[in-house]
């Protein structure tokens, strides 16, 4: 038994992985998994900056997993928590403050963005 929840356990991990190297690609508009390894590998340049993306996107996808939301399409929900954590990072730099606000934004952006979905779908569903 235990064996097969580490197994589920490590497929959450490489899922989650998976989600925020999509989610970095889509930085640029790529669908490659190779093109959000070097994205995130670029932004690694400035740690703080770093940080706080990671940490934002992290949340997200925590958050998404605690709510049990579907993903959006594009990881949508996760690339738009990336994109406030590397503003706040730049902005603020490697301060607790940055980290904190990174974190909130993270976990915030996912009820958010499933929201906004739902409500542009309109009544008939929309797919995009």
């Amino acid at each position: 038994m235990p064996l097969a929840r580490l197994e589920t356990e490590m497929n959450f991990v490489l899922d989650g992985l998976r989600s925020l190297l999509d989610a970095y690609g889509a930085l640029f508009l790529a669908r490659r998994r190779l093109v959000g390894a070097l994205v995130l590998a670029a932004t690694l340049c400035d740690p703080a900056t770093a940080s706080c993306g990671l940490l934002a996107g992290v949340a997200a996808l925590l958050t998404r997993a605690v709510l049990r939301l579907p993903a959006l399409p594009g990881e949508a929900e996760i690339l738009n928590a990336i994109y406030a954590g590397l503003a706040l990072g730049a902005f603020y730099g490697n301060q607790p403050r940055a980290l904190a606000l990174a974190a909130f934004g993270g976990l915030l952006a996912v009820p958010l963005a499933t929201a906004l979905r739902q409500t542009l779908a309109g009544p008939f569903g929309a797919r995009g």
